[in-house]
């Protein structure tokens, strides 16, 4: 093995391989770019070369849980595949543990149709509940019922990414609750766990769910002479609602602070420990080496563009850039290229549709949606975008490189109807018809070309798909584009927001009539090929040059504000109250995001905030002694 696992060992790796040897279970703490995953992988294949052979002589492995299925790919990279470590995220590790258990399973789903049920029935019984609503609640016990009459001939439950406990399936969020509970109620769950898995690492622990933090600390404390747990991670970047954040450390744990950060510039790693010092108060040291000596922080730079809120904000940002890269002699800085690497963080998928042309798909999809619509959607896994992503987009990419092979294999790939063994072989004039696919492609292709604004329709584009019978269209899109769509011909029992099938009716009314044009904005968004991103997007990358975009106003998130973090604004009541209580509020939240997007930037960062009165603003801001002056530019 090489890569990560080869580089010089810290205080902090020597600190854990003494834990793994008296097999006691530990939690490192590690800040931005102190290599946290190199030390995970440095301890794997410890693990792997010391103990391999004699744990899978007895049939045992060693877990790593990670957050993302781009981390199981980096891990697996550095760990050479090697059939000792199971490495996955943790649903999929949760659905290894359970899927045996298939009675358990069972009575798991019955319990929890059982509770909707009882829920929804208790909101109709209601007499403050709306007429209407109680219609749809009846709707969607009926289908609960119909499920549950279903469950008898469901031979093995599956996992997918959303639920239909009528079809057997399990989604994301199932997991996650089943499984820990399984764990907590079967102690002989609990020790085959332990048996198969002596060694189990957590990467990215403050991300980790409650739930099964705890579960693994109950394996822990009943097996502990057999089991050991390695978390990995730090506080100050959880910015996710569901994670656990702090992980309190249990009597006999190890504890191993990494303070190291290899990044980051000398002007970033300086601002972020400014930004973490009434957090944690973890200081980092070293920074990002310069590359002529491999010796101390190169200088960089962190600067505060504060700029008038009724200025147009598209407009702003690229005279920031242009600022950036005169003053820098950095002509990269206005260079949207994936080669640039510049990466402009915005606190919403929103405020980068707007600004990169795909609002009308957004607005569609994630904001009239249910949750299960938002999600696929900024994953690019929704079904109803699929048939674009995969097929239709690389093939007008092929016609106009006029590349026919590859619009030949797309079309195989794709299983097209035109292309079946059965039609190839009962075709009287096969040359004839291999023309006329080629002309319904290039047909498609100038649809979709001109498909911008007036051009053609997402709905336009799938009726000409469907009439020459290119793709195999999903039944639902087939109902789309045929006028048949209702809430019941969408299917699935699947979530527990009310009225999810009318939601799922109205996003998908209002997809069809998205400018075609809007898909390719997309997917370049989703393939990371713009210079924007969410700062929740990003955690765990970095980039040479990192733009941050500060405006409580456009972003319109209640759970976030960046002017009372900074000072400008004051605590709202609610934060008030909740510090009084000892509850996180919204500056906590605010100091963790603010990190680890200002943590990203290894050479510079630069961050914009629009504020409605800069002269106040900038007196603040010299107050809360983040930024320094210097550093401050107003336009």
């Amino acid at each position: 093995m090489s890569g990560r696992a080869s580089r010089p060992d810290t205080r902090a790796d020597i600190a854990v391989r003494k834990c793994l040897e008296r097999q006691q279970s530990f939690l490192m703490i590690a800040g931005a770019g102190s290599g946290k995953t190199t030390s995970l992988i440095k301890a794997l294949v410890y693990l792997g070369e010391r103990h391999g052979v004699r744990l899978m002589r007895n049939g045992q492995r060693i877990a790593c849980i990670t957050y993302t299925n781009v981390a199981v790919d980096e891990i697996w990279a550095d760990v050479g595949k090697d059939v000792l470590f199971h490495v996955s995220t943790i649903h999929s590790f949760l659905w290894e543990i359970a899927k045996p258990f298939q009675r358990e399973i069972k009575v798991w789903v019955e319990q929890q149709i059982q509770v909707k049920i009882a829920e929804l029935e208790e909101k109709n019984a209601n007499p403050r509940t709306h007429a209407a609503t109680k219609i749809k609640n009846l709707k969607v016990i009926h289908q609960y019922r119909e499920a549950h009459s279903r469950l008898g001939r469901i031979r093995s439950f599956r996992y997918e990414t959303d639920r239909n406990f009528a079809e057997g399936i399990l989604g994301h969020s199932d997991i996650i609750k089943m499984v820990p509970k399984l764990l907590d109620e079967r102690p002989l769950l609990r020790k085959i766990v332990a048996r198969r898995y002596p060694f189990v690492f957590v990467d990215e622990s403050q991300d980790t769910d409650k739930a099964f933090v705890d579960s693994l600390k109950l394996i822990d404390q009943e097996e502990e002479a057999h089991f050991c747990i390695g978390f990995f991670g730090d506080q100050m970047q959880q910015i996710y609602a569901t994670g656990i954040g702090s992980i309190a450390v249990e009597a006999g744990w190890g504890t191993i602070t990494k303070d190291e950060n290899f990044r980051c510039s000398r002007a970033v790693l300086d601002l972020i420990n400014r930004i973490r010092k009434d957090g944690d108060g973890l200081e980092q040291t070293d920074g990002l080496a310069a590359p002529s000596t491999g010796e101390g922080a190169v200088p960089g730079s962190a600067r505060l563009f504060i700029i008038p809120m009724d200025q147009d904000r598209g407009e702003s940002l690229i005279r920031v850039r242009r600022w950036l890269a005169s003053q820098e002699k950095d002509p990269l800085w206005v260079d949207d290229s994936p080669d640039a690497d510049v990466k402009v963080l915005v606190i919403l998928h929103r405020i980068a549709a707007d600004r990169l042309g795909f609002p009308d798909l957004f607005r569609a999809l994630h904001d009239t949606g249910p949750e299960s619509f938002k999600t696929g959607f900024k994953e690019g896994t929704l079904w109803a975008v699929r048939p674009f992503l995969q097929t239709l987009i690389p093939l007008v990419e092929a016609v106009s490189q006029g590349n026919k092979h590859r619009v030949i294999g797309l079309l195989r790939e794709a299983k097209s109807p035109l292309l079946t063994q059965d039609r190839l072989i009962h075709e009287s004039n096969p040359a004839q018809h291999l023309s006329s696919i080629n002309n319904a492609v290039i047909s498609l292709s100038s649809v979709m070309s001109q498909a911008g604004s007036p051009g053609a329709t997402v709905k336009e584009c799938l009726e000409q798909v469907s009439s020459a019978d290119l793709l195999p269209l999903d039944d639902r899109i087939a109902n789309l584009i045929s006028g048949n769509m209702t809430a019941d011909t969408l299917g699935g029992d699947g979530e527990d927001e009310e009225g999810v099938g009318d939601k799922k009716v109205q996003a998908l009314e209002a997809f069809l009539n998205c400018p075609a044009s809007q898909m390719w904005r997309y997917r370049r968004y989703l393939e990371g090929e713009s210079p924007f991103s969410t700062q929740h997007g990003v955690k765990g990358a970095e980039f040479n040059r990192v733009l941050v975009v500060l405006d409580d106003e456009e972003g319109k998130h209640f759970l976030y504000s960046f002017d009372r973090f900074l000072g400008i604004a004051d605590p709202s009541s609610t934060d008030l109250k909740n510090t009084k209580e000892g509850k996180e509020n919204s500056i906590d939240r605010t100091r963790r995001l603010f990190y680890v997007c200002c943590s990203r930037a290894r050479k510079d960062l630069a961050v914009v905030l629009f504020s409605k009165d800069v002269g106040a603003a900038r007196k603040k801001l010299i107050s809360a002694g983040i930024f320094n002056e210097d550093a401050m530019v107003s336009f």
